[in-house]
């Protein structure tokens, strides 16, 4: 594994910082490496999904897919 430093831009791209992306993620002891992902991974989809309702994006994707047509509901 190769050593990366907190403070360093994470290798995978994203632009955060290593520490605040995949850093805890590596730094979790293996066994608990996936459960680390998977929290961190719901997390960010909590905040990304609370934005999106804020800006009023989840009411236009909805009206795009009726103009589609033969929308199935499948969340009950």
């Amino acid at each position: 594994m190769m050593d990366f430093q907190p403070h360093e831009p994470c290798p995978c791209g994203s632009g955060d910082l290593h520490n605040d992306c995949h850093g805890p993620i590596l730094s979790a002891p293996p066994h608990k490496q996936l459960q680390v992902a998977q929290a961190r991974y719901a997390s960010g989809w909590n905040q990304n999904a609370e934005r999106y309702k804020a800006q009023g994006l989840y009411h236009q994707l909805a009206l795009n897919l009726v103009s589609v047509g033969n929308i199935k509901k499948f969340l009950i």
